[in-house]
């Protein structure tokens, strides 16, 4: 680490405190030591800031990831019928992304109105298939493409965001932007950064079945009226957020 101090470093940062919550000692040490030899620090959010300014003074700045382009993102299909019954999990189908914690929701709701959709691939999709191959309630899509998954995010009731560590989650802002619902992991950079003011009720602890199953049943019985202003709100979350500048309602 000699050779580091005659270095100007700037570290890319994609850290919150809930976000390293998941990782190892050796892990976080290691990150420590990183930081402190850098000269500035980038995060990707506010959450991600605050952490680094509780472990260092060097300069921290940041710089949101690349989000969507609102004015044409799922733009044909925003009229189309929202099946609110149906609940979607996207992304890679991995322990840390909290596919277990999907699981343990879809099979507590497995014989309920509910339709519960994984979008993705990965290590464990082959052995959910084989355990949910009997539950016409619960499909397995596999990777889709863009324009594909724009379609299920506009016309689904909820966007179930489980990660067990994830420093930011651009998945939950494509849902944002689109105001579909997103209930979201506290360990998420983007839900902390987005909801744990505006509405707490959309963060749950993974690490909890009581806080994920009281939350997903109190959005799930939103009435109509109350579903549509719900999404309102998450429309004007994302356009103040200043994530994306041509926010079409």
């Amino acid at each position: 680490f000699r050779s580091l101090y005659k270095r100007k470093l700037i570290a890319w940062a994609k850290l919150t405190r809930n976000s390293e919550a998941s990782r190892t000692y050796f892990t976080i040490l290691i990150r420590k030591i990183l930081i402190h030899f850098s000269t500035a620090i980038i995060v990707n959010s506010e959450s991600g800031k605050e952490y680094m300014r509780s472990i260092t003074n060097k300069p921290v700045h940041i710089i949101h990831q690349a989000s969507i382009d609102v004015a044409n993102y799922g733009l044909k299909y925003r009229n189309e019928f929202i099946e609110r019954d149906r609940i979607l999990f996207l992304g890679r189908i991995e322990k840390d992304k909290g596919v277990d914690v999907f699981t343990d929701l879809a099979s507590h709701f497995r014989n309920t109105e509910f339709t519960f959709v994984f979008i993705g691939d990965g290590s464990e999709l082959k052995n959910l298939k084989i355990k949910f191959k009997h539950d016409r309630n619960i499909l397995f899509l596999g990777w889709l493409d863009y324009d594909e998954i724009s379609k299920w995010i506009c016309t689904s009731g909820l966007l179930v965001f489980p990660t067990l560590g994830d420093e930011w989650g651009l998945v939950l802002v494509e849902a944002l932007g689109l105001g579909t619902p997103v209930l979201a992991s506290n360990r998420s950079g983007a839900g902390v950064e987005l909801f744990q003011y505006s509405l707490p009720d959309l963060l749950f602890d993974p690490e909890s079945e009581i806080d994920l199953f009281k939350k997903f049943t109190s959005i799930s019985e939103l009435s109509n009226r109350e579903f549509f202003d719900l999404k309102k709100k998450l429309l004007k979350i994302y356009s103040d957020s200043g994530l994306h500048p041509k926010l079409m309602a």
